[in-house]
């Protein structure tokens, strides 16, 4: 039994966020490399906020506004980001392992050399977002608006894009299915270069 909670407590201390670093994050909306694991950020107003290389592992962060948020380097591997604000935010190389995005506002964000892994994004807007050579694997970008966007260097192959909005969307160097081809072809999406194969 001892053993057991040992384990638990320690399993609990992997999401532990650092309470100083979020009463700075609040007092200052300022806070890089900050260890937030885990934290309740849903709702707060963090609008240009400095989070640049951030641990946000597991935080919730559920209708947050992070308007032109600088998160280039920060890790969100299990956050929950539904219906979040982050149009023009700063998210290059960032770390979106299994985020929970339904509905957030990624417009005009910047998400180059992100990883996308296992991330549900279906119904966001992404309209101009810059996605160069972000790395998506098996993600869910159902119903998401994707106009005017720019994704290269990716394999979409194993991601759902059904119902997604591609009308501009510039997919250079892009590795799609043929079925997914066509359909970005339907959504007068610009093809250069992109291997449609299985």
């Amino acid at each position: 039994m001892k053993k057991l909670l040992v384990y638990m407590a320690w399993i609990g201390s992997l999401w532990a966020f650092d309470a100083q670093d979020l009463k700075r994050l609040r007092e200052e909306q300022s806070c890089p490399r900050c260890d937030l694991r885990g934290a309740d950020l849903s709702g707060m107003e963090l609008i240009g906020a400095e989070l640049q290389g951030a641990d946000l592992r597991g935080a919730l962060l559920d209708g947050v506004e992070l308007v032109a948020a600088e998160l280039d380097g920060a890790d969100l591997s299990g956050a929950s980001l539904r219906s979040a604000n982050l149009w023009k935010a700063e998210l290059r190389s960032a770390n979106l392992t299994r985020v929970a995005a339904q509905k957030a506002n990624f417009k005009g964000a910047h998400l180059q050399r992100s990883e996308i892994v296992e991330a549900n994004l279906s119904g966001a807007k992404l309209w101009k977002a810059r996605l160069g050579e972000a790395q998506i694997v098996r993600s869910d970008f159902k119903d998401a608006e994707l106009g005017d966007a720019t994704l290269s260097r990716s394999d979409l192959r194993d991601s759902l894009l059904d119902g997604a909005i591609l009308w501009k969307t510039h997919l250079v160097h892009v590795r799609m299915t043929p079925a997914q081809c066509r359909y970005a072809q339907s959504e007068e999406a610009d093809l250069n270069a992109t291997l449609c194969e299985e």
